[in-house]
């Protein structure tokens, strides 16, 4: 029976939680929307020349300038440059530095792995995945496998050629496979199988997510999931029915499941008890259920996850910044894991802070009929 990957691609940036340093964006005081570097204490480390700007990975983060040209950056500054010498075409894509290399592709498709230099250290691939737990998945002499730091093959983990592989790469040690069947299970770090393929993915999501805490969700329809443990048995199976984009109003996280059918419902699956969960107002924003820290996100609230609301914060268009902060562009200020401003200008926190005392007052009328 063969054995294959077909995975979509994820986010990466929400899976590395590796970050070098606590460096936040700002925005230039007459320049808005062209962002910077600043440290915890509000210190300018790089000044605003960027269109956008991400978090600093293991000690590379990726800006984008003006003229839309992406690029690594380093914590003082500095771009690094890339021998593009041999690459056909420009770089298109960069992906953030998963371990000490990061992964480029160039217009014709040609992917490489580089260093913190800018030197290509890995041979040239038409399909590569960035480094999970010390593994890459690639393509290569038509077959798909998983190499080392070295990029020397330990084991294939893909042979059908028809089809193109896709991959989250390993968490906790294991990875999605697919046999012949279309039938889903999980391989460990040795190549072997731990997970027998059984299990038939919606064909929305495509594969089991990663294990998170112990756990991996499937997709057995379009609102329907069930979560899985190491041992591949069922430990849960739940459905969502408010929701038009279900994968992004539930989160698997340390031994809890977290979703929202209409209602925010909290379980522990070590021992498959359903937390109750105090309710917050709700606001607008684009990040679904997300980690903060210790907490979790959702709505404009952050939740402890015994359920408890640690705090609203009533605006909109919040951006999560690593896992352990969110960043309001409208106000120019930094939120820790408790709702706390922790980096913002004295005008923007009072603004925040006006923001703030009408939504309280507004609660408070409210109440008081």
């Amino acid at each position: 029976m063969k054995k294959i990957i077909g995975i979509f691609y994820f986010c990466i940036t929400v899976v590395l939680t590796l970050y070098s340093q606590d460096l936040f964006p700002y925005q230039d005081e007459w320049k808005k929307d062209t962002y910077g570097y600043i440290d915890r204490n509000g210190k300018i480390i790089i000044k605003a020349q960027y269109k956008t700007v991400m978090p600093f990975i293991n000690g590379v983060a990726i800006a984008e300038d003006f003229k839309e040209n992406k690029f690594y950056i380093t914590p003082d500054g500095k771009k690094i440059d890339i021998d593009t010498t041999g690459m056909r075409g420009p770089i298109t894509i960069l992906t953030p530095f998963s371990s000490e290399v990061g992964l480029i592709t160039t217009w014709y498709a040609e992917k490489y792995f580089v260093n913190k230099k800018g030197k290509v250290v890995s041979p040239r691939y038409y399909r590569a995945y960035p480094f999970s737990e010390d593994i890459a998945i690639v393509y290569a002499d038509d077959k798909t496998i998983a190499v080392n730091k070295e990029f020397k093959e330990l084991f294939e983990v893909y042979v059908d050629v028809r089809n193109v592989p896709e991959t989250y790469g390993f968490s906790e040690g294991l990875i999605a496979v697919q046999n012949a069947k279309e039938e889903w299970g999980f391989m460990d770090n040795q190549g072997k199988i731990a997970i027998k393929p059984k299990f038939k993915c919606h064909h929305h999501s495509k594969l089991p997510s990663p294990f998170i805490g112990g756990y991996s969700w499937i997709r057995k329809s379009f609102n329907s999931f069930f979560i899985i443990n190491k041992k591949g048995d069922v430990v849960y199976e739940f459905k969502i029915t408010g929701a038009d984009f279900p994968e992004s109003y539930f989160y698997l996280r340390d031994g809890y499941l977290i979703y929202d059918d209409e209602e925010l419902t909290i379980r522990n699956l070590q021992d498959n008890t359903e937390i109750t969960t105090q309710r917050g107002d709700y606001f607008t924003n684009n990040l679904g259920i997300v980690k903060l820290g210790k907490n979790f996100f959702y709505g404009g609230n952050i939740f402890s996850f015994d359920g408890k609301l640690i705090k609203t914060i009533p605006i909109e268009n919040l951006q999560l910044w690593s896992d352990k902060y969110l960043y309001s562009s409208e106000f120019d200020i930094i939120f820790d894991e408790n709702g706390e401003v922790i980096l913002g200008s004295e005008d923007k926190r009072q603004e925040y802070s006006n923001v703030v005392r009408k939504y309280e007052e507004k609660n408070n009328e409210q109440k008081d009929r």
